[in-house]
């Protein structure tokens, strides 16, 4: 059975990617939403003659209007929230529970998963799934160490880092800009070390890492927590070390305008984020970093069959709209099949079945690099000298 899909944000950068591949991927109808009737149409329009078929409408709906929610979500099986308005996450998760549909959302925001986690148990008695944090950042970095857990026998170190190179100069719109400044209003270096969660200041000695990207060389990160990562010690209690890392602006904004703005933040609240959000603006605009596009690289240590090892996963897209879409598009995949479609709230990265996923996500054009190496060689049994 054809299932309808409403992409909140649907005309933008995020959601016209995931509708691309709705298209490529799924028999489902596919519904723009947005404030502008114009742009959810035109959009919508270029997308039917793109694949030469008619499955994708334009619809009006305001998330500030729970009237207009109710109206969009009427008909729907799943809603998917690709726009930046985790300030209304609550409003919206409520008409999916009156409209009786399934949630899908892209978004970093502790006040979002705050109001989801009030709602899991109304969400779970109405028999309704409702999957968070997809996408790549957050989503993939919990997916891919359920899948390094998979070929070891013994899995003890675990570091993700992930870097968005993107021009700036073209992408920094006012809307771009809030969300850079929501996401690190809600950041928080914390990392696994030793059994145990710890905050890290961010000039701290150690703190940051560096990864090989390929492509875009080896670049440091700075730590940064994702919520989808905190169960996963729980899961495989033999972790000894569990971190994430962000990079990939540029040195500027890296080791100046970060630390300041998260300074700031910290110490003066709001009265620091105008000011500071300009600094972080200018050096965005004014300081590149080649070559454009996204990747995360995942590095794991353990032992398997009494050999220790070392794994490296690199994924890579040259477009970062596209690296958020895939993913999502992946685990859509899952769900529409019945696989992944669960009575509750849960993490994407904790839902799906990663193999699966990572293999669909290369289908779709993700490039995925695999590296296996000995870390040290297994002991040698030596004859025993008799006296």
């Amino acid at each position: 059975m054809t299932k309808n899909i409403l992409i909140i944000g649907g005309y933008g950068n995020a959601g016209s990617c995931i509708a691309m591949l709705l298209m490529q991927e799924t028999d489902a109808r596919i519904f723009l939403g947005g404030r502008s009737l114009e742009k959810a149409k035109y959009v919508a329009e270029g997308l039917n003659r793109l694949e030469n078929i008619q499955r994708v409408e334009g619809v009006r709906l305001n998330v500030e209007d729970p009237q207009s929610l109710k109206e969009a979500f009427s008909g729907m099986d799943i809603v998917v929230v690709a726009s930046n308005t985790p300030e209304y996450a609550r409003q919206i998760a409520v008409a999916a529970l009156e409209a009786k549909v399934d949630y899908i959302d892209i978004q970093y925001s502790d006040r979002k998963l705050h109001q989801l986690k009030l709602l899991s148990q109304k969400i779970n008695n109405a028999n309704l799934c409702f999957i968070t944090e997809a996408g790549s950042l957050p989503g993939l970095p919990s997916a891919l160490v359920h899948l390094v857990h998979q070929d070891f026998t013994t899995l003890e170190r675990v570091s993700v880092g992930a870097i968005i190179c993107q021009n700036w100069k073209s992408a920094i719109s006012e809307e771009r800009t809030n969300e850079v400044m929501r996401q690190l209003s809600d950041y928080q270096p914390y990392v696994y070390k030793n059994y145990h969660w710890k905050r890290l200041g961010w000039f701290h000695p150690g703190t940051s890492r560096t990864f090989n990207f390929g492509s875009f060389g080896r670049l440091s990160c700075g730590p940064m927590t994702l919520e989808e990562m905190r169960p996963l010690p729980g899961m495989y209690t033999t972790l000894k070390e569990l971190g994430f890392y962000m990079g990939g602006f540029n040195w500027f904004t890296n080791w100046i305008s970060i630390p300041l703005l998260n300074l700031g933040l910290r110490f003066f609240g709001k009265e620091a984020k105008r000011s500071l959000g300009k600094l972080l603006v200018w050096g965005l605009r004014n300081f590149d970093n080649q070559p454009y596009g996204m990747a995360i690289k995942v590095s794991a240590r353990g032992e398997r069959g009494g050999i220790r090892e070392r794994q490296d996963i690199l994924l890579s897209h040259k477009d970062a709209y596209m690296f958020t879409a895939i993913p999502l598009v992946a685990c859509l995949k899952q769900y529409l099949d019945g696989s992944a479609r669960r009575s509750g709230l849960y993490y994407m990265g904790h839902l799906v079945d990663s193999k699966r996923l990572v293999g669909d996500m290369e289908k779709m054009g993700m490039t995925i690099r695999f590296q296996t190496q000995l870390v040290d060689k297994p002991p040698v049994a030596r004859p025993r000298i008799e006296d």
